[in-house]
C-alpha cells in the first residue's frame, strides 16, 4: 500500500471512531447534575455584607477564582486567595456557585457561601422567608451536602412584635426569679422564727423545770383558812424570785388553790387573797408587776383527793407557771 492511501485510510478511521465516541456523550445538564464529591477539593467562602464582598479560599489554579470573580462582578472585591495544584476541582461546583450567586445577590441583604469539606453551608438574613425556602430548594436540587443557616429580615411589625415577646419573656423571667427570691426569703424568715419559738419554748421549759423543782422540794403551802405568808414561804418565793431576777424578759401566772373546806365562794376568795399576798412579796423582792400574772381557782383543781388532813394541806398551795417573754422588765 502506497504512503498515501494508507495515510488516507487511517485519517478515515480516526474520523468514525470520533463520530461514533460522540454519540454516546450527553450535554452537561446542570439542573439534573449532582455534584461530584472529593475530599481533596478546592475550598472557597464568598462572603456578602451589604455592598462589600469578599472571596477567599484555596484553589487549583487561577481558572477557578476568575470563574468565581466574573460571577461576583465587584470592582473592589476583597480577595485572600491560595493556589494549591493538588486540590481537584469540579465545574459543576463551580457552576451551581454562580447560579447560587445570582440568587443570592439579588435576595440577601448579607451572608456567605462556603464551600468545605465537600459540603456547601449557606448563611446570612435574606429578605424573606420566600427567599430562605427558595435557597433550600436550590440546593436540595443540587446537592444533599448542604446547611441552609439562613435567617429572615423581619418587617417593622414583626420585629416590633418580637421585641415586645422577648420583653414579656424577659419581664416573665425576672418576675420568675424575684418570686422564687421572695418565697426563699419568706422560707428562711419563716424557718428562722420557727427555731426562735423552738428555742423560747426551750427556754421556758428550762426556766420551768427550775421552778418546779423548788416548789417541789420547798412546797408553799398555806394553813386551813389563811393567806399570811409564813417566813418559811417567803425564803421559798425568794428562791423564784432569783429566777426571774435572772431571766428578767419571762412572765409567769401565779394561781392560787385551796382545800375543799368550806364554802366555794369563800374558797375562791381565799385563793385569790393568797396569790395576791404572793405577788406582793415578789415586788417587794424587786420584781417588775407588768411581769406578774394571778389567778385564783378556789378548791377546784385538787393537787390531791381532800380526804385526809395531810392530803388537804397540799392542796392550800401556790403554784408557778411560765407563760410567755417580755421585751424588758426586772
Amino acid at each position: 500500500m502506497k504512503p498515501k492511501t494508507y495515510l488516507s485510510t487511517l485519517l478515515l478511521l480516526i474520523a468514525v471512531s470520533i463520530s461514533s465516541f460522540s454519540k454516546i456523550i450527553t450535554p452537561l445538564n446542570v439542573e439534573q447534575t449532582k455534584i461530584s464529591l472529593d475530599k481533596n477539593s478546592i475550598y472557597y467562602r464568598i462572603q456578602k455584607n451589604h455592598e462589600q464582598s469578599t472571596l477567599e479560599g484555596t484553589f487549583n489554579s487561577m481558572n477557578e477564582v476568575q470563574i468565581l470573580e466574573k460571577a461576583i462582578n465587584e470592582d473592589d472585591l476583597i480577595q485572600a486567595i491560595n493556589i494549591d495544584i493538588k486540590r481537584s476541582v469540579s465545574k459543576e461546583n463551580l457552576i451551581f456557585t454562580k447560579k447560587i450567586l445570582d440568587f443570592f445577590d439579588k435576595n440577601y441583604i448579607k451572608g456567605t457561601i462556603i464551600y468545605e469539606n465537600n459540603t456547601f453551608t449557606i448563611g446570612g438574613i435574606a429578605k424573606d422567608l420566600k427567599s430562605k425556602v427558595s435557597m433550600n430548594k436550590l440546593l436540595k436540587m443540587h446537592t444533599q451536602n448542604f446547611h441552609n443557616n439562613t435567617e429572615v429580615l423581619l418587617s417593622k411589625e414583626r420585629k416590633e412584635e418580637n421585641e415586645l415577646r422577648l420583653n414579656l419573656e424577659k419581664k416573665a423571667e425576672q418576675d420568675r426569679k424575684t418570686f422564687l427570691r421572695n418565697k426563699a426569703k419568706a422560707l428562711s424568715l419563716e424557718l428562722e422564727e420557727r427555731q426562735q419559738k423552738l428555742n423560747t419554748q426551750k427556754k421556758l421549759l428550762k426556766i420551768q423545770e427550775k421552778i418546779n423543782t423548788i416548789v417541789a422540794l420547798n412546797l408553799i403551802n398555806f394553813e386551813s383558812s389563811q393567806s399570811k405568808l409564813t417566813e418559811n414561804m417567803k425564803k421559798n418565793i425568794q428562791k423564784i424570785s432569783i429566777i426571774l431576777k435572772n431571766y428578767s424578759n419571762i412572765k409567769i401566772k401565779i394561781l392560787g388553790y385551796t382545800d375543799n373546806v368550806g364554802a366555794e365562794y369563800l374558797n375562791l376568795k381565799l385563793s385569790k387573797d393568797r396569790v395576791t399576798n404572793v405577788k406582793k412579796f415578789l415586788i417587794e423582792e424587786g420584781i417588775n408587776s407588768k411581769r406578774l400574772v394571778v389567778k385564783g381557782y378556789g378548791s377546784k383543781r385538787p393537787l390531791v383527793p381532800n380526804n385526809s388532813p395531810e392530803n388537804r394541806k397540799k392542796n392550800r398551795r401556790v403554784e408557778f407557771k411560765v407563760i410567755k417573754n417580755r421585751k424588758s422588765g426586772k
